[in-house]
C-alpha cells in the first residue's frame, strides 16, 4: 500500500492534497515529512465559525 494512502486513512485532511512524504534522518528519531497543499476546488474553512468561505 502506498505510503500517501496510508496517510490518507489514518489523517485525513478533505482540503488539502499529499504532495510529496519523505522519511528524515538525523535526528534522535527518524521523522516523517509530508508535504501538503491546498485542494484547488475547495473553499477555506473559516477558523472562527469553521464554515466553508471564499477567503
Amino acid at each position: 500500500m502506498h505510503l500517501k494512502r496510508i496517510l490518507n486513512r489514518v489523517e485525513r485532511h478533505k482540503c488539502f492534497v499529499s504532495k510529496q512524504v519523505r522519511f528524515v534522518d538525523g535526528s534522535v528519531e527518524p521523522e516523517l515529512e509530508v508535504e501538503i497543499q491546498p485542494r484547488a476546488n475547495s473553499r477555506a474553512i473559516c477558523s472562527g465559525c469553521g464554515e466553508k468561505r471564499p477567503g
